[in-house]
C-alpha cells in the first residue's frame, strides 16, 4: 500500500507541474489569441536553471525560484522582440525561441544531466528552517500555491467568459440563457 501512495504521490507532483505549463499553453493559445509555443522552451529553462544554481552553485533553493521566474520572462520577452522589433510572425518567433532554448539549456547546466539527489531543494529547506518533517513541508507548500491557483484559474474563467459572452452577443444570442435576443 505505501508504494501505490509513493508512486501516486509523485504522479500528482508531476501532474501539476506540467499542467502549469499547459495553463501557460492555453493562456497563450486561447486568451491571447497568440501561437507562442515559447512556454514549452521556458519551462525547461526554469528547471535547468534552478538545477545548475542549487546544485551547482549552492544557492538557497527559493531564491533559485525567484532567478528561474526571470530567465524564464527573458524568455518570453526575446519571443516578444522577435515578433515586435523583427516582425517575425507570433508561431514562428515562438518555435525559434523553443529551438534555441534547448541549447540554451544545455549551456546553463554545463551538461546534459544534473544529479539532484543531495540538492536543497524548497521542500528541504521548509523542512529545515521551520523544524517540519516531510510531509508537513509539503503541506505547507501545497496550501501555499492553493490560492494563487485559485485567483489564477478564477482570473482566466473571468476572461473567458467574457470573451464567450461578447462573441454569442454579436451572433444575436443572450450569454446567460442561450435564445436569441428578441427584437422590440
Amino acid at each position: 500500500m505505501a508504494g501505490i501512495l509513493s508512486s501516486l504521490q509523485g504522479a500528482v507532483g508531476q501532474g501539476v507541474l506540467w499542467g502549469i505549463m499547459v495553463l501557460g499553453i492555453y493562456i497563450t493559445f486561447r486568451l491571447m489569441d497568440i501561437a507562442d509555443l515559447t512556454v514549452d522552451g521556458s519551462f525547461a529553462l526554469g528547471g535547468s536553471v534552478c538545477a545548475a544554481l542549487v546544485a551547482g552553485k549552492g544557492m538557497n533553493p527559493v531564491l533559485a525560484l525567484v532567478v528561474c521566474l526571470a530567465a524564464g520572462m527573458a524568455a518570453g520577452a526575446v519571443t516578444g522582440i522577435l515578433h515586435t522589433v523583427f516582425e517575425i510572425p507570433a508561431i514562428l518567433a515562438g518555435i525559434l525561441t523553443q529551438i534555441s532554448l534547448w541549447s540554451i539549456n544545455l549551456k546553463v547546466m554545463g551538461k546534459s544531466n544534473m544529479n539532484l539527489g543531495k540538492a536543497e531543494t524548497p521542500i528541504s529547506w521548509l523542512k529545515d528552517s521551520f523544524g517540519l518533517t516531510q510531509n508537513q513541508a509539503m503541506i505547507v507548500r501545497t496550501c501555499s500555491n492553493g490560492p494563487c491557483d485559485c485567483i489564477s484559474l478564477l482570473v482566466l474563467w473571468n476572461r473567458a467568459w467574457k470573451r464567450h459572452a461578447r462573441h454569442w452577443k454579436q451572433r444575436g444570442h443572450d450569454p446567460r440563457s442561450g435564445r436569441k435576443y428578441q427584437p422590440h
